[in-house]
């Protein structure tokens, strides 16, 4: 099936799933940096199999690529909250349980902790945004700082809390200490979020002077194998199932970049890596499938400071 007959058979949801803004809200300005130029991303609407109606936009001038029409709050708490939506096959969040139980997981955390310890005192205050069941806090309290964090999800919260860890239940928008962290850290979060410039905002107001930030998201759509498997016109349409509507967010690591810039970060480093080991052999075509099509890896990390 060519891509504009897939695109021509995708199933819309019924109308009576998407009346009303807080179904599905179409977005008229870029969410990094603010732009207006948006035109319609139709290969990536068809790559990730978003249905209609929804899609994939990208900004004319920052490159940005985010859904838009998008779920609105409505959706996208039905999504999270049950795991199904209709005309999409089950969204497995148990799957996020497992991927925190990985052991290559829990090496990344330890990895991120060690980048942060190298720059913080010992007993430095740390807020994580997005702790799920507190399992990177955890380890932040193990290695010798105060760590608190932030989560939406009830139930997360309840886990992290049983387990003796700080949590604020609630949005990172409604939390309230100002300049109090030496140091922010959030993964696989801000993909999610609405408003990443709104975040990012945040995440400026809630460091002290001087305070760290080190925030991961994934290369989605613009890493170097995606890049590749278009090229050889050989990329598969995924198969459609909340995980094509789950992030509203497609980063690359210039938007990515300029998210935190904008916003007044002074910008430390932002890199991309592959999450997994592989053998010798494989890493060098990854390296060389990076060194050929651009793009980078499959995660990207920014690595950034307040200024003093």
């Amino acid at each position: 099936m060519n891509q504009d007959s897939a695109q021509a058979s995708v199933r819309s949801l019924p109308a009576s799933r998407i009346q009303g803004e807080s179904r599905v809200v179409a977005v008229d300005r870029c969410p990094v940096c603010h732009g207006a130029g948006l035109r319609p991303a139709k290969f990536y609407t068809w790559y990730l199999n978003v249905g209609e109606p929804f899609g994939v936009a990208e900004c004319g001038h920052c490159g940005h690529l985010f859904l838009s029409p998008r779920p609105g709050p409505d959706l996208v708490g039905t999504l999270y909250r049950t795991g199904v939506l209709e005309g999409y096959p089950e969204y497995v969040l148990k799957s996020y349980t497992r991927r925190l139980k990985d052991s290559f997981v829990e090496m990344g955390y330890v990895r991120d902790i060690r980048t942060l310890q190298t720059r913080l005192a010992r007993g430095a205050n740390i807020l994580e945004i997005g702790c799920s069941s507190g399992e990177f806090m955890a380890l932040a309290v193990r290695a010798g700082h105060a760590a608190c964090g932030v989560e939406a999800d009830p139930d997360a919260c309840a886990k992290a809390r049983a387990a003796g860890l700080n949590v604020f239940c609630g949005t990172i928008e409604e939390y309230a200490p100002v300049g109090q962290y030496d140091a922010v850290y959030s993964s696989h979060v801000i993909e999610h979020l609405e408003s990443p410039v709104l975040v990012a905002g945040k995440i400026f107001d809630l460091l002290k002077p001087g305070g760290w930030l080190l925030a991961e998201v994934p290369n989605q759509l613009a890493n170097a194998y995606v890049r590749r498997d278009r090229w050889l016109r050989r990329l598969p349409q995924r198969v459609r199932s909340g995980w094509s509507i789950h992030h509203l967010h497609f980063f690359s690591p210039a938007t990515f970049r300029r998210l935190f810039a904008d916003r007044g970060f002074e910008i430390t480093w932002v890199k991309t890596f592959d999450q997994n080991p592989v053998s010798l052999l494989r890493r060098a075509i990854r390296w060389t499938t990076r060194l050929t099509f651009g793009g980078g890896a499959t995660l990207i990390q920014v690595l950034a400071r307040r200024p003093a």
